[in-house]
């Protein structure tokens, strides 16, 4: 029993370690493009594969009576849970990162924003002016919005995994260039890719946008408050003809970038847990059961308090 039990904490413990280590993200990218890859084009599974891309996932409630008939959302996939759901996550942490560059990083000047600004405009209008210009007069011609992904993730993952051998300097640069490709690559799609628009949609998820606006400048930071408002914003979204994912990056925009505790909050709650912790019962080894949890509150208020800048509580 100590054995098994030893050897999961050892797991969990190698797991962790994996997952704060700056090149995993490359890795599991990588290693996730390989099976996608591999699982689309086997004979012997991209049949199955495709069957699963096409899977209804749409959640339907209908009444006996037929007076209920209630799908949502209409014409959902495992393909469109993907691009409609999962990459709205992914472009809502996109769009943090981009707010975050415009504020305080690469993008919050002209001077620091012009040369990533303009080599992601040349990614992608270059490889688009080379598509159209073989494919100008046939079918395939309105895929030219295909080639302007240039895929930077990739290229930060592969530096990621080759860690101090690349000079700062040129992942800063990368960083950039991927946040100007990537806001270019949402433009692209909300104007040339998104189906017949419903203005109606797009006026009532505004006036929800102006609402957490409006909610942010007094000053509200609980995660609660903007998750719901995020959510409704999607179906909206997804509903009107633009492609939802702008709406992840609509609602990164909103998000408070303060810490949810002041300087002066933070020094007071500190000293003050930490007197609590010195006062609880020493007779068992310490940390004991009350120690602990003074402990997690100290962690919980650092967290809040000085941990990265958009975090919500």
């Amino acid at each position: 029993m100590y054995r098994w039990v030893r050897n999961r904490h050892m797991i969990g413990l190698r797991g962790r370690n994996f997952m704060d280590a700056p090149w995993a993200g490359g890795v599991v990218l990588l290693f996730c493009v390989i099976v996608a890859m591999l699982l689309a084009n086997l004979p012997a599974t991209k049949a199955y594969y495709h069957d699963l891309l096409e899977t209804d996932l749409s959640l339907m409630v209908r009444s006996p009576d037929g007076l209920i008939d209630w799908l949502f959302p209409r014409g959902m996939t495992v393909e469109k849970f993907v691009n409609d759901v999962l990459m709205v996550v992914f472009f809502f942490a996109v769009g943090l990162e981009i707010k975050r560059e415009i504020v305080c990083g690469q993008l919050s000047s002209v001077r620091k924003a012009i040369l990533p600004v303009l080599a992601a405009a040349g990614g992608m209008l270059a490889p688009a002016i080379v598509f159209t210009s073989f494919n100008f007069g046939t079918a395939a011609s309105n895929g030219w919005g295909i080639p302007t992904a240039t895929d930077i993730a990739f290229a930060i993952g592969i530096l990621s995994m080759l860690g101090d051998r690349v000079p700062v300097s040129l992942k800063i640069f990368l960083t950039a260039l991927a946040v100007a490709d990537d806001l270019g690559a949402i433009l692209v799609i909300a104007l040339f890719y998104g189906g017949h628009v419903q203005v109606e949609y797009l006026l009532i998820a505004l006036v929800i946008m102006l609402g957490v606006y409006f909610m942010k400048q007094m000053g509200e930071k609980r995660m609660f408050y903007y998750l719901v408002p995020a959510v409704a914003v999607w179906g909206l979204f997804y509903y009107s003809g633009v492609h939802s994912t702008i709406s992840g990056v609509a609602m990164a925009m909103l998000i408070p970038m303060e810490p949810r505790y002041s300087k002066e909050y933070y020094v007071h709650k500190m000293r003050w847990l930490k007197g609590l912790m010195q006062r609880a019962s020493s007779e068992e080894p310490f940390p004991n059961e009350e120690q602990r949890f003074y402990l997690r509150r100290m962690h919980d208020l650092t967290a809040n308090s000085v941990g990265m800048s958009y975090r919500l509580e």
